[in-house]
Order: C-alpha cells, then sequence, then structure tokens
C-alpha cells in the first residue's frame, strides 16, 4: 500500500511537468516496491544453478556455475568480478565453477566478443586476471577455454576443453594422465594432463609456481603448444574464455577482483575479391553474386551483399568451383535510375563479418541493368 500512495500522492505533485515526468516517476515507484527492475540493477547475489548476469555493459557474464552438488553456494557479484560469499560443497570433485566469462557458455552469449573464432583465423588472445584466495578450503583457480566443431552450441562444447591451472590446494590434480613436466610457454613452466575421448580432447596447463594473478597471459602461447600436441584443430572454433574457481570443497573468501580477455582475428588483412559481378557490368535476368576473403576459409566469416545503402542480404556458403560466398540476384525490379539505354548505376557493397558480427572488410562496385 505505500507503494500506490506514494505513485497517487507523485501524480499530483509532477502533474504539471507533463506525461514523461509522470511515467518516470511510475516506473521508479515500481522499482522502490520490487514490481519493476531495470536491467542496470542486475541481481548482484546468485547461488546455486541461478543464471549469468551480465557485467561491464555486457561485454562479460557471470555464473555461480554449481553443477555438481545441492549444498549451499552462493557469489556477490561486483564489477567485473565476483567473491564466493558462502560454499558448503564437500562433494570430493568439482561441485561448482563460479567464473566470469567472455564468448558462450551453454548456449548463452555475451556482446561483442569476438567469438565465436576459427582457430586458423586467431591472431591474438591475451587476459587479465586478478584474484584473491583463501587459505582454506580445497580449490582451484583456473581458466576454462572451450572449442567446438561447429560455431555455435546450446550444451556442451564437442570438441576440446583447455584448461590453465594458475593455483590449486595440494594434491589435487586434473582430469586424465600426466605426460609432461616443466614445459615452458610464454616465460612460465607448465606441467601438463591430458585425455582424448569421443566427447572432445582435455588438456590442462598446471603451473608448476602457483600465483594468484596474471598480467597480458598470452593465451594463444598455449593453443598454439596444445594444436602441436594434436589436441586442437586449425578448423574447429573457439567459443568461450571462461576464468573462476573450481569447488572441491569450501572455497568461501575465494575472489575474482578484476578481469578482462581480448580477441583478434586476421580476417580484416584479408583481400575481399568480388568474382561476379564485375565493376560497371550491365546485368539481366537472375543472376549470382560472387565474393570471397582471400586465402581464408569461408566458414570463418559472414558475407553480404546491399545496393545503394540498403539492407544486407546474406550470402551462402558454395563449393562450386573455388570455395566462395554466393547469393542469387533477380535484376527486374532494379528500375529506380534511369541511365539511357540500360537503369543505374547502382552501387553494390559486399560486407565481410567475422563470427561475432563485426564488421572486417567492405567493398562496392557498380553495376547496371539492362532495360
Amino acid at each position: 500500500m505505500n507503494g500506490i500512495a506514494f505513485i497517487v500522492t507523485g501524480i499530483g505533485d509532477f502533474k504539471e511537468r507533463g506525461i514523461q515526468s509522470i511515467a518516470s516517476l511510475i516506473l521508479f515507484a515500481l522499482a522502490v516496491c520490487g514490481w519493476f527492475q531495470p536491467l542496470s540493477l542486475a541481481q548482484t547475489t546468485l547461488c546455486g544453478r541461478q543464471p549469468a548476469v551480465p557485467v561491464g555493459d555486457g561485454a562479460y557474464n557471470v555464473q555461480s556455475n554449481e553443477f555438481n552438488s545441492r549444498a549451499r553456494e552462493c557469489i556477490r557479484v561486483n564489477g567485473v568480478g565476483f567473491a564466493v560469499t558462502e560454499s558448503a560443497i564437500s562433494s570430493g570433485g568439482p561441485g561448482a565453477y563460479p567464473l566470469i566469462y567472455k564468448g558462450c557458455h551453454w548456449g548463452k552469449c555475451t556482446l561483442n566478443s569476438g567469438l565465436p573464432v576459427q582457430v586458423s583465423t586467431l591472431s591474438s588472445l591475451r587476459s587479465n586476471w586478478s584474484t584473491r584466495q583463501p587459505e582454506s578450503g580445497d580449490y582451484v583457480t583456473a581458466y576454462d577455454i572451450w572449442f567446438n566443431t561447429t560455431p555455435a552450441t546450446s550444451g556442451r562444447p564437442d570438441a576440446a576443453e583447455l584448461m590453465v591451472w594458475l593455483n590449486h590446494t595440494p594434491g589435487m590434480r586434473p582430469a586424465g594422465e600426466k605426460t609432461a613436466s616443466g614445459v615452458r610457454i610464454g616465460g612460465a613452466a607448465y606441467d601438463l594432463w591430458e585425455r582424448r575421448g569421443d566427447s572432445g580432447n582435455y588438456i590442462a596447463y598446471v603451473r608448476t609456481r602457483p600465483i594468484a594473478s596474471v598480467s597480458n597471459l598470452d593465451l594463444k602461447a598455449l593453443l598454439r603448444d596444445a594444436m602441436g600436441r594434436g589436441y586442437l584443430r586449425s578448423e574447429w572454433y573457439l567459443i568461450s574464455i571462461e576464468a573462476g574457481f573450481e569447488l572441491w570443497k569450501g572455497g568461501a573468501g575465494l575472489e575474482t577482483t578484476g578481469f578482462s580477455a581480448t580477441v583478434k582475428n586476421t580476417l580484416g588483412e584479408a583481400v575481399l575479391n568480388i568474382w561476379w559481378p564485375k565493376a560497371k557490368a550491365v546485368l539481366a535476368g537472375t543472376q549470382p553474386f560472387k565474393a570471397r576473403l582471400a586465402n581464408v576459409p569461408v566458414d570463418a566469416y559472414q558475407m553480404y551483399w546491399s545496393v545503394d545503402g540498403g539492407k544486407l542480404n546474406s550470402m551462402a556458403n558454395d563449393s562450386t568451383d573455388m570455395r566462395h560466398k554466393e547469393a542469387s540476384v533477380d535484376f527486374s525490379s532494379w528500375k529506380w535510375r534511369e541511365a539511357g539505354r540500360r537503369y543505374g548505376p547502382f552501387n553494390v557493397t559486399f560486407t565481410a563479418k567475422d563470427l561475432s558480427g563485426e564488421v572486417v572488410r567492405e567493398k562496392t562496385i557498380s553495376v547496371y541493368v539492362a532495360k
């Protein structure tokens, strides 16, 4: 009742300010009463299996991610980070993996991530991660990096899982078998644990000297090592970069105080070749548009065409001759610009985007249509 009285009083007080002020006041009152919650007021405490929430203007998601336990486990989301506030987990194995991530985790994706990206076109992958770690509890502080055979999946990725253990409680070990010790990559030494299987490959890089934070960590160097060992393939897709704590027992007090991951690809360096139509071609009937990024697998990017700055029209993969992007276009209605014995000119733009939707290359040509 207090909320309703507030609304009525507010309408009377602000009547002269117009409908916009009244609407704003109503929304504010509803928020106070708990009936309406703007997106910017996302939930700041997550427990158990609650869905992820966006942070950093949607660039990252944070999730409590309990998956192998029913014990009480909660985190407090704080900016681009989180803290484990409660954990009664004692599962004898990973009971939860509270995390922050970029990309897509079991189908829930972040904004403007640069992911998915085909491994063959990945030029740089670096990350900063700072943590606070209590002395009590059994846990692992680790990156979890996922690969899929296709650009998207709504469940567990099917290609490979690559972990980077920064720290762990003594006596704990990754899955699989230890296959190498003291491997130096990017100025640090790692022990390697590996497992191959029908459900995907697994490889874990365990730092021989545990640390709580990393700055400008070159994750691509680790990916390159895994490829050399046959655990990753260039045609697979990197779909998520995750950082969190595997909770085996307890873990309250663990905290991510800052996190970032930067993904760059090589697509913008490729030449955009337009096979057909040629510039200033005179077209008639229905004809194909054909284009491709030179020396780049066609599965690694999206291609669109548009005319005179209009809507983007998608182009599909085609394997005729050399693999390329293609669309069938009917020119019978292209009559909105006269040029004497023909129609035009029409400015046709070909737009290449990476798999996250960012424009990487554009090229425009002028064509005509026969009368």
